[in-house]
């Protein structure tokens, strides 16, 4: 059971350092379709990885509160790797929602109020936040350690935004975007009520430290280190997106 996980003593083993990744290496590849509706391995190394963890770790300090990070999505949708891999770099913990509990709303309410009364980083789509506050109790007065609202994945609503902020008006809420080609996220936009009276749609914010966004013959161009090098037995497809250039990855 769930209870017995929690509860359990875990024995940790070092590990031989020959057998990691390295860095160029493939660290894991996830398929997805974007728009086209044809499935792409989108590889990612271990750079790619670890650029997109250093960001994170160090815009939000995880590793100084070991958080409970949520884990809304599948493992196959790299929204998780978001709460997956910062969870692992700063010793927190991953809260899982199955699909289960989100199948219904009394269900994943007495999940969470069971089991992620501590949970200190949402991270989820805006569909399954608005899911979430369509319960009246969902506030911070029954989720002490929310720290962050962290929001991937599609258009973030401007209303739902204002909801949150006013039911965890201590909480950082987050919009990042990014595709999967770039390792989860590329840019980010740490809300106020400024940002939000100030603009109809809510940004996507600026790109992370050390890479670039550009817009070129009409389409969104993002480079740097944590952009993937192509994708899986397809270099065709790969040629038509990415490319290099003074040494920088492009997608």
């Amino acid at each position: 059971s769930l209870d017995d996980i929690l509860n359990a003593t875990f024995v940790s083993a070092e590990v031989d350092p020959a057998m990691a990744v390295q860095e160029d290496e493939i660290f894991y590849t996830i398929f997805t379709s974007g728009s086209t509706g044809t499935p792409k391995g989108v590889q990612i190394t271990r750079r790619n990885l670890e650029d997109f963890a250093q960001w994170t770790m160090s815009a939000y300090k995880y590793e100084q509160k070991q958080h409970v990070f949520l884990n809304q999505a599948p493992f196959s949708f790299d929204l998780s790797v978001y709460e997956l891999q910062n969870a692992l770099v700063s010793g927190g913990s991953m809260l899982a929602v199955g699909h289960e509990q989100v199948k219904d709303l009394r269900t994943l309410w007495a999940y969470l109020t069971t089991y992620g009364h501590n949970i200190g980083v949402w991270v989820s789509t805006p569909s399954f936040l608005s899911l979430c506050v369509s319960i009246p109790e969902f506030r911070c007065e029954n989720f002490p350690e929310m720290y962050q609202f962290v929001l991937i994945g599609e258009v973030f609503p401007k209303s739902l935004a204002k909801e949150v902020m006013s039911r965890f008006p201590n909480a950082i809420v987050s919009n990042f975007y990014g595709p999967t080609e770039a390792t989860v996220a590329h840019t980010v936009i740490d809300l106020d009520a400024a940002i939000i009276d100030l603009h109809e749609l809510l940004p996507i914010g600026r790109c992370k430290p050390g890479s670039t966004v550009a817009i070129e013959n009409g389409e969104i161009i993002l480079g740097g280190p944590n952009v993937s090098p192509g994708y899986l037995g397809d270099s065709e497809r790969t040629a038509n997106v990415f490319f290099q250039r003074d040494g920088v990855r492009y997608y």
